[in-house]
């Protein structure tokens, strides 16, 4: 499992008081850690999407293309992503596929699991693909006690689907580089300002992120 670590800091004892302005800028600084890490650029809450929007862009037909080489590539994508840190678990009909991750700051930490499900279904055309991300994180912060010391205290936030369109954006983007469909790599620079720009929306940090993230191109 790949983590980013930084400085530890150290900390001195003094009035209650000043403990709890630690505790609650540490909070605050949770908050803003959480929204850059997972929540991506600070944007204007956008709508919930449809289902024929969801169906959009979660799913996929790749013509002329069997449901083994549709699989060998969704593979191929998450060892590019991030090597051996995703574990893989095969069904007739495609996979489920998991990473583990952390990243550890100066006054925080948080780690967690992704989950993506891959489905796939072979039709006359060639392979229908469906592909759906849910993410599950965990804070830790720094808590001071009663008595002046100090204990580490964690918050889970189960496991949730990830909002937007910039996640599957990139995703399918590699596919369809990866499956002959596309000549160039969707790069997590392009993706990133793909949502700067406002042409699509949501966390990329399943994929683009600078903390655990190896990002290999092929």
């Amino acid at each position: 499992m790949r983590h980013n670590t930084c400085k530890d800091i150290t900390y001195t004892r003094g009035h209650k008081g000043h403990y709890m302005i630690h505790n609650i800028y540490m909070k605050i600084l949770v908050v803003i850690f959480l929204t850059v890490i997972f929540g991506g650029c600070a944007t204007t809450p956008k709508p919930q999407l449809s289902r024929d929007e969801q169906l959009q862009i979660s799913s996929r037909v790749y013509e002329n293309k069997s449901k083994e080489e549709v699989l060998a590539a969704a593979e191929k994508l998450f060892k590019l992503s991030d090597g051996d840190d995703y574990k893989f678990f095969h069904s007739e009909s495609g996979f489920y596929a998991t990473r583990n991750w952390s990243v550890y700051l100066v006054l925080a930490a948080a780690r967690g699991t992704d989950y993506w499900t891959l489905t796939t279904n072979q039709t006359k055309e060639g392979t229908s693909a469906t592909i759906q991300l849910n993410t599950q994180t965990q804070t830790i912060t720094p808590t001071a006690t009663t008595d002046g010391a100090w204990t580490a205290s964690s918050s889970t936030m189960p496991g949730q689907p990830i909002e937007g369109t910039a996640i599957y954006d990139i995703f399918w983007s590699r596919m369809d580089y990866l499956l002959g469909k596309n000549k160039e790599w969707m790069s997590c620079k392009t993706s990133d300002k793909k949502v700067k720009d406002k042409i699509v929306w949501g966390s990329n940090e399943a994929l683009c992120n600078s903390f655990n993230v190896l990002d290999l191109t092929p």
